[in-house]
């Protein structure tokens, strides 16, 4: 599985969402993965609804990531939330962002980074987030983490002169053992690395 790198300007959006009192609007470069439904039927996700986990518990879906594909799902005031659908809500505020950054340009493509040992039916189901949240399913990639966070390391070693890299591939690929360390969890990943013939990295995932 290759994935040759090329140029990439990378930039980190700030996302509007509802502050932790729930009084007002804010903005931050992180969106936590919480979602809180409130009576009446309004959905928040993001600081408000983390905050909100220490009130109303029954009320709050937190950590489903790690229920995709295992048939859980949850039931508010009467109606099923299952872990897809979940995660879509967090997709649909992202995608929303990102077309108004970019003054109302549609985006139906996106790359979404998964834990190392997702299965298919784990990536089924977070494709199938991305399809409700609206993305074009035959536009939804999905990267394993530490592939995700070492391509992420080379855009930057790629941008200094071959002396000033830490990696040197004068003599030849290397593999790489990537940690990726999260919250409760921990994806281990041995990749290779090489150089092409346009000085261009090219990873090859050997085991994740």
């Amino acid at each position: 599985n290759e994935t040759l790198r090329g140029d990439i300007d990378v930039e980190t959006l700030r996302v509007t969402q509802v502050d932790d009192l729930g009084l007002g609007i804010v903005e931050a470069e992180d969106l936590p993965s919480v979602l809180y439904v409130e009576e009446g039927g309004m959905n928040y996700v993001g600081r408000y609804a983390k905050r909100m986990s220490a009130v109303y518990k029954s009320r709050v879906i937190k950590e489903s990531k790690r229920s995709l594909a295992s048939g859980q799902k949850w039931t508010i005031d009467g109606k099923e939330y299952a872990p897809d659908k979940v995660a879509s809500f967090y997709l649909d505020v992202l995608k929303k962002q990102a077309e108004k950054y970019y003054n109302g340009e549609k985006i139906d493509s996106a790359v979404i980074t998964i834990p190392a040992n997702f299965h298919f039916q784990q990536q089924q189901e977070t494709r199938n987030a991305a399809v409700l949240a609206g993305f074009d399913p035959d536009k939804v990639y999905m990267l394993p983490e530490p592939t995700a966070a070492l391509i992420d390391f080379l855009n930057e070693e790629e941008k200094k002169t071959p002396e000033a890299r830490r990696i040197d591939l004068s003599k030849g690929s290397k593999k790489l053992l990537v940690f990726d360390l999260g919250g409760g969890t921990c994806d281990v990943s041995i990749l290779q690395v090489s150089e092409n013939a346009n000085k261009a990295f090219s990873i090859t995932e050997l085991s994740v």
